[in-house]
């Protein structure tokens, strides 16, 4: 349980993923621009298994009709078969 006293879910996961990005930023440090963390991470999850998608895109559709695409996760990763995103988080 977490300090609310509720049950955290996919905490075990969750654990997992923060591990990787904070192994990241031990490994590369401070001050670099978002794109090389982003391909450090995808690195990192790769040696951790973790299965993931870098910056997929998203048909939009419009009444069954696709009329664009949407890119706004960075990386999505897949735990237990169940989607779950990470997004990027202000600048």
């Amino acid at each position: 349980m977490d300090a609310n006293g509720r049950e955290l879910i996919l905490k075990d996961e969750v654990f997992e993923v923060v591990g990787c990005a904070m192994e990241v930023l031990n490994v590369l440090g401070h001050g670099l621009l978002e794109k090389p963390y982003e391909n450090a991470l995808v690195v990192e999850f790769g040696i951790k298994n973790i299965r993931y998608r870098q910056q997929p895109h998203f048909d939009v559709m419009y009444k069954g009709v696709s009329v664009g695409e949407y890119m706004r996760v960075k990386i999505h990763i897949r735990v237990h078969s169940r989607p779950f995103a990470v997004q990027k988080t202000g600048s």
